[in-house]
Formats: C-alpha cells, sequence, structure tokens
C-alpha cells in the first residue's frame, strides 16, 4: 500500500481510497457503480471478474477500473486476489451488481420507506 503523500495541491495529507469490486456478469451495472466510486473520490477501482460471459470486463476497463481476470469463483476468492493489487490506504470492497451498492453510491436511502 502506498503511504501518506499531498494530494490536490491543498497542503494537506490525503489519502488514497482503493475499491475492489468482484464481478460476473454484472453488465447492467459496473458501469454506474464504477461512476458513483468516481464522484466519490475513489482514486483506484479493481475489478475481479470471475467469468463473465458479457460485457463486463470492457465496461469496467472503457470507465478506467483495473480488471483481474480470476478464473476461480466466489467472493472470497475475488476479494483476496482484488486485495493482492491494491495501492490504496483505505479499502473499500463492495459488490458490483446489487442495487443496494447503487443506492449508496447515487446517496439515496437505503430504507424501503
Amino acid at each position: 500500500m502506498s503511504s501518506e503523500s499531498s494530494r490536490n495541491g491543498g497542503g494537506y495529507l490525503a489519502l488514497k481510497i482503493s475499491a475492489v469490486i468482484p464481478t460476473i456478469n454484472e453488465e447492467k451495472t459496473i458501469g454506474d457503480v464504477i461512476s458513483g466510486l468516481r464522484r466519490s473520490g475513489v482514486e483506484e477501482i479493481i475489478v475481479v471478474d470471475t467469468n463473465s460471459t458479457d460485457r463486463t470486463r470492457d465496461i469496467a476497463r472503457s470507465l478506467g477500473a483495473k480488471v483481474i481476470e480470476e478464473p476461480r469463483r466466489g467472493y472470497g476468492r475475488a476479494y483476496k486476489t482484488g486485495l493482492m493489487h491494491v495501492t490504496g490506504d483505505i479499502v473499500v470492497c463492495l459488490d458490483g451488481g446489487t442495487a443496494h451498492t447503487q443506492r449508496i453510491l447515487l446517496g439515496h436511502s437505503c430504507s424501503s420507506s
């Protein structure tokens, strides 16, 4: 992981935030998730793809995410693979295909009421 560094020209120390997202066939949602993370200030986005047969990897790459192909399925395996590649000081792990994740990134309430 990187050491503390000065960012944003403000002369203050900031921490680099990385995100690890396991995916399999998430082409309908991965773009919104990555865009939301970018708007939230996440600098490094690592998508760990477990054999998608759709455009998930292409969409993630087109939005600047680092895509790692992991042939073994399972969230634990995908997170472990992704965590080996992060360079940030803070790591966020989240799902790439749930409406709950999208609501959080868009700043909407997650309650059902």
